[in-house]
């Protein structure tokens, strides 16, 4: 008896085949897609629950206060994210980041996981460090008004009690500043322990962030629940605070 011989596919079947694969491949990108940039949605606005409750930590060891967005730092006073025991001069910054990192404990709960961007050198007190990502920043009404220089007593925060709707006023949201220099190259400036950026505001008109997801931003409100708001829903006023409309 002759052996028969094994059927193969014909060049139809193949053709097929690539087709299905294409369609399937045309319908489940996009969901694969969506999927990953709601993982990253979900992790910004954990990271914006823990950097609430540091909020909290530190108000309860500062008489209720809330730190100021940036503020100078002291004479003996060390910066917590860039400790250095050489440096006890004082000088420049304290933001609002380091003032939180005793209570955070952690450097990559400040970066967004859309942020991608990569940051130039910070300089502290005189020294260089590597930029690393900070996505996040303050309502800048949590800011004392500021008309200059270093009096420390221009440097001070809202009270717990100062906020006059806490689960409509907005404490944090993912911001941050970029620019492109004479030669193309792109700079983003707000980065851990550098005083750019570390105040946002709402202008009428002004679009949302780049790093975000859609057409909204990752919010925190002063009563602690955190919320992904489109920006059609975020009204600013006057005097260019963050308030929703609900």
């Amino acid at each position: 008896m002759r052996a028969q011989r094994a059927k193969g596919f014909t060049l139809i079947e193949l053709l097929v085949v690539i087709a299905i694969i294409a369609i399937l491949a045309a319908i489940l990108f996009p969901v694969f897609i969506s999927a990953k940039e709601a993982g990253k949605k979900a992790a910004c606005l954990s990271n914006l629950r823990q950097i609430s409750t540091a909020f909290d930590l530190y108000l309860s060891s500062n008489n209720d206060r809330y730190p100021p967005a940036v503020r100078p730092k002291q004479v003996g006073e060390q910066n917590p994210l860039f400790p250095d025991p050489q440096v006890t001069a004082g000088g420049g910054w304290l933001t609002w980041d380091a003032l939180l990192f005793p209570y955070t404990k952690s450097r990559s709960v400040y970066r967004c996981p859309a942020d991608n961007y990569k940051r130039d050198n910070v300089t502290i007190s005189g020294k260089s460090f590597p930029g690393e990502p900070r996505s996040y920043s303050m309502n800048d009404q949590v800011y004392k008004k500021y008309t200059g220089g270093t009096d420390p007593r221009q440097f001070s925060g809202m009270m717990r009690s100062e906020p006059p709707k806490p689960s409509r006023f907005v404490l944090m949201v993912d911001w941050f500043g970029k620019y492109y220099d004479s030669s193309g190259r792109l700079h983003v400036d707000n980065r851990l322990g550098s005083e750019s950026y570390v105040m946002a505001f709402m202008v009428p008109g002004q679009g949302q962030q780049e790093h975000n997801f859609g057409k909204g931003n990752n919010y925190l409100f002063f009563d602690g629940h955190v919320m992904y708001a489109n920006m059609g829903v975020i009204t600013g006023k006057d005097n260019y605070y963050f308030d929703v409309q609900r």
